[in-house]
């Protein structure tokens, strides 16, 4: 997700954040397989590891980071909540009770 943000060319200034902060064309994964399967040239030797182990490395790297965020998602998403229910009040309404609806 992060590298299609820093990829991506922003409409007002025409260049991608990546672009901006590094003065260079982003690299991603997709750039480096497409790079190791359509060129003459050594990918490899630019990573110093084969493109198949760079990726597979690069997998379990995002997995573990996805993990580590779904984790702090969760607390965080837990925390807020009882942030936000802490004057919460239980509200029981009877048969002829008036209440205010609203409807889109």
């Amino acid at each position: 997700m992060l590298w299609a943000l820093r990829e991506v060319p922003n409409a007002f200034t025409g260049t991608s954040p990546y672009m901006l902060v590094y003065g260079r064309t982003p690299r991603g994964p997709l750039a480096v397989l497409k790079e190791s399967r359509t060129t003459e040239s050594d990918t490899g030797a630019s990573l110093a590891q084969p493109v198949e182990d760079y990726l597979l490395h690069l997998r379990s790297k995002l997995s573990e980071a996805a993990e580590f965020a779904q984790r702090h998602t969760n607390a965080a998403q837990q925390s807020y909540t009882a942030h936000y229910n802490l004057r919460a009040r239980h509200k029981k309404f009877q048969a002829g009770d008036q209440v205010i609806v609203l409807a889109p």
